[in-house]
């Protein structure tokens, strides 16, 4: 009978901590439609030499042929306005011919790229979806905290639309203290304990609520579990300028 009453007891201090990892899964996955894949083009053309002997001569001759490939990229990207405005990273669509983004429901639509950022490592795109699409909410990332509970939404190849759950380990200036931006601000990044893969990069974090604190953009390659984010506050004060 003791033995019964422990376990009861060891059951109901458990059951609130499951409750409540739940209740967030769910606000992250009502979040998820704002979550799209970016798709960048790249045209290249490789030289194919083919070597043959002359019957008439003997001689070896080689021919030169010039083929054409695509090559892809592969990224995550955001809603942040329900008119078509995305954010994704700088390096996935950078010198690309051809960028398509792929909403939650599979559509692909063509992506222009409406300016970069050069400080930090992210992008502005637009497509004209043929319905207003769903949008992020926004965080206020300079509120964050170590220890805080966030999650974020891969899209590698590896995991498609796989929810992982982690915690701010570091908030900090990107290059150490004394690098600035030539607006004079500081370039300021959010360090998680979650891996990045390929594919994830331009994906957003989430907090407890389901809103968007910042968006993925490296993992460190000498530690695992270690990626960083660069702050919603940043992108959504950039933004503004293409909003309509």
């Amino acid at each position: 009978m003791k033995i019964l009453t422990v376990y009861t007891i060891v059951i109901l201090l458990m059951a609130p901590k499951v409750m409540a990892q739940e209740t967030m899964i769910e606000t992250v996955q009502k979040a998820m439609p704002s979550v799209v894949s970016v798709i960048a083009e790249n045209e290249q053309t490789f030289d194919t030499p083919q070597s043959g002997i002359d019957p008439k001569t003997g001689r070896i001759l080689t021919r030169h042929e010039l083929k054409q490939a695509t090559l892809e990229r592969s990224g995550a990207g955001v809603v942040i306005d329900s008119s078509g405005l995305i954010v994704t990273s700088t390096h996935t669509i950078y010198n690309a011919k051809n960028i398509f983004v792929i909403l939650y429901d599979q559509t692909s639509l063509p992506a222009q790229v409406l300016g970069f950022v050069s400080q930090y490592d992210f992008a502005f795109l637009r497509i004209q979806p043929p319905s207003p699409l769903s949008a992020i909410s926004w965080a206020d990332s300079d509120q964050i905290h170590l220890g805080d509970e966030i999650v974020t939404v891969g899209h590698s190849n590896l995991l498609k639309e796989a929810i992982s759950g982690g915690r701010v380990i570091g908030i900090g200036v990107k290059g150490g203290k004394n690098i600035r931006t030539t607006e004079g601000e500081e370039t300021k990044l959010i360090q998680v304990n979650i891996n990045v893969y390929k594919g994830d990069s331009g994906g957003p974090i989430f907090d407890r609520k389901g809103n968007f604190v910042g968006l993925m953009v490296a993992g460190q390659m000498k530690a695992a579990r270690s990626s960083f984010a660069i702050p919603a506050n940043q992108i959504r004060e950039q933004s503004k300028k293409f909003l309509k």
